[in-house]
């Protein structure tokens, strides 16, 4: 198990190795911001032309796998709806983690990069978000994996929030290789 902070700049994302980019966006979310629009200028705006024509609208539940190998060092890129933003909190975040992580397990992925979703409309600090999150990983990939935990995951984050998700990453990440 193999957890790593990033800055979401298009430099750095040019020099990740993951297989797959897990990207979240709201329903109301026009232009996409954040890693989604960095991707989004990269792709030439393919997410936009998609939302354009209401094949992406970042609904409730939405998923989208989208294959890319061109512009991007990702082999896939998995787009899941927010829903709106005003009925977006805590308890809708860990659903949208338990089903990005059971989505990218049914996948066989097991090496991707991801921003936390929808952080920067929630009320809660950085290291609640990444316990949260770590919970759902807990019972989606961890209960039912603990023999095979090759898992590489980046989080695609501000510099000024990476030292507070490094640090629950790292106790996590030591806890389990101590029951190992």
């Amino acid at each position: 198990m193999l957890f790593k902070v990033v800055t979401p700049t298009l430099p750095r994302l040019d020099e990740v190795t993951y297989d797959t980019l897990v990207l979240s966006h709201f329903a109301d979310e026009r232009p996409l911001r954040g890693v989604g629009g960095l991707v989004d200028w990269r792709l030439n705006g393919t997410f936009s032309r998609l939302m354009l024509d209401g094949r992406l609208t970042g609904a409730w539940g939405e998923q989208l796998l989208y294959p890319q190998a061109l512009r991007l060092p990702f082999r896939k890129i998995v787009v899941f709806g927010l829903g709106d933003r005003d009925k977006y909190g805590s308890t809708r975040f860990k659903e949208v983690a338990s089903r990005m992580l059971r989505t990218l397990m049914r996948l066989e992925c097991t090496s991707f990069a991801t921003a936390l979703p929808g952080r920067s409309s929630l009320k809660l600090v950085p290291r609640q978000l990444i316990d949260l999150w770590l919970g759902e990983f807990q019972k989606a990939i961890v209960a039912t994996r603990y023999a095979d935990l090759a898992v590489e995951i980046g989080f695609l984050e501000p510099q000024d929030v990476q030292g507070e998700i490094s640090e629950s990453l790292t106790a996590f990440a030591r806890q389990h290789a101590q029951r190992g």
